[in-house]
């Protein structure tokens, strides 16, 4: 390879002359600025164009490194060197070059490879926001799709419940007018009892001194009161009554026995308490309590009957499920009833005679008889039953009072003993002083 170049080295200078020389160093300026040339278009259009000099300037750098031999061979050492120094300027020119299209070319792809990157960040985000809008879209049709959806069925619905309260709005006209009628009827059938109760003028003019508490669970009661004065044998009879449940059907039967008393005591004229209680029973089993009806019931009364001879101040007791308290001197005195209901008794037994307790009074003397729906009032801070324990104690606190203040007082321990709990039955006491 050597032999070569010397070779061709040695032809080259022999036909290169001075003038040859100098083209070949202005050929070489040339050949710098279209390098340089070359490589602001390579700086600024890529790799590509400088490609096509590359095999120029090599063949170049090979002519400056065989002139530079030639010469120096020749002894024209000055023109070697300057020969070796262009060729050395234009290969690191090249090799400079080179670098910096390699470099261009690394940075082109790292650009490339950045703008691809960005590339793919903005199709994901056109595709993310094309997708949000499709997801916007979607939900916002099936969004509106469910509101309609949800419009109609609430239409059909208030459509429905518009029917439907116009319906109850009918219905409770009629169930408020037939509850009127009723209470209509109830505010009567009270005129018609209170008109068969015995009058509170006329009990005023009979007793000394006396209280009524009288309390009904409905408007119209179950308890009822009765009082009689047989004036020519200068006797007092009274009782207090209690029937089989209350409101309108205790009302009827309460009738039944103002009637039954009144029948017995001043139509009959019978005056022995347990001939009276007798009567009533046998009354009660043959018409109310009828054994061959298909329906039997078991309505029927519990009773205090009292008879009080004024001239030597004798009380006559008898009763049916009920007992009379006798206080003097704050001291509690039970004359106690039968156990037996008038009208029903469960072992089917035949009573005709009641038990008739005698008891010698004195003036002043209280005489208290009551059914049983103030001792069974559920109240108090345990909400239990009144008992008659706490009635027989509160009477005796009382005993001294007046007769209406006992009344007052009476209310008042009920009010607060019910202490907003409902009244369960009707109330009834009644007392008498001698």
């Amino acid at each position: 390879m050597r032999k070569s170049v010397a070779i061709l080295s040695t032809l080259i200078g022999l036909s290169v002359s001075l003038s040859g020389q100098k083209e070949i160093i202005n050929n070489f300026d040339n050949l710098l600025k279209s390098i340089d040339k070359d490589h602001k278009l390579n700086k600024k259009y890529g790799a590509k164009s400088f490609s096509f000099v590359k095999g120029e300037i090599n063949e170049r750098i090979k002519t400056l490194k065989s002139l530079s031999e030639i010469h120096a061979e020749n002894g024209a050492f000055d023109s070697a060197f300057y020969f070796l120094v262009k060729y050395d300027s234009l290969k690191t020119t090249l090799l400079s070059i080179e670098e910096s299209n390699n470099l261009i070319g690394t940075e082109a792809k790292k650009n490339s490879k950045t703008l691809k990157i960005k590339l793919d960040e903005l199709n994901n985000e056109k595709k993310q926001e094309a997708s949000k809008t499709f997801t916007f879209i979607l939900t916002f049709f099936l969004g509106t799709g469910i509101f309609t959806l949800i419009l109609i069925f609430l239409r059909k619905k208030n459509k429905e419940s518009k029917d439907i309260n116009e319906h109850l709005e009918r219905k409770n006209r009629l169930i408020e007018k037939k509850n009127n009628e009723i209470l209509d009827s109830i505010l009567y059938a009270k005129k018609i009892q209170d008109a068969m109760l015995t009058s509170r003028t006329y009990i005023e003019n009979i007793f000394k001194e006396h209280l009524i508490l009288y309390n009904p669970k409905d408007i119209i009661s179950g308890d009822f009161y009765w009082a009689y004065n047989h004036e020519r044998s200068k006797t007092l009879y009274w009782a207090t009554v209690d029937c089989t449940g209350h409101g309108v059907p205790g009302a009827l039967m309460s009738m039944i026995g103002t009637v039954l008393l009144n029948e017995s005591v001043i139509i009959k004229r019978e005056t022995d308490p347990d001939r009276i209680l007798s009567q009533m029973n046998q009354y009660l089993k043959r018409y109310i309590n009828k054994t061959d009806s298909l329906y039997q019931t078991q309505d029927g009364m519990d009773i205090s009957f009292c008879k009080l001879n004024n001239e030597n101040l004798t009380l006559e007791t008898a009763g049916a499920n009920q007992s009379i308290y006798i206080l003097r001197d704050r001291e509690l005195k039970e004359l106690k009833g039968d156990k037996i209901t008038l009208g029903q008794d469960p072992l089917e037994r035949e009573i005709n005679e009641f038990s008739v307790k005698t008891y010698p009074l004195k003036s002043n003397d209280l005489i208290y008889t009551f059914t049983d729906g103030f001792t069974d009032q559920i109240g108090g801070p345990n909400k239990k039953k009144f008992k008659i324990g706490a009635l027989k104690n509160l009477l005796v606190e009382i005993s001294d009072l007046p007769m209406e203040k006992q009344k007052e007082q009476l209310k008042h321990t009920l009010t607060h003993w019910k202490s907003g709990s409902p009244q369960l039955d009707d109330i009834l006491i009644m007392g008498v002083k001698v």
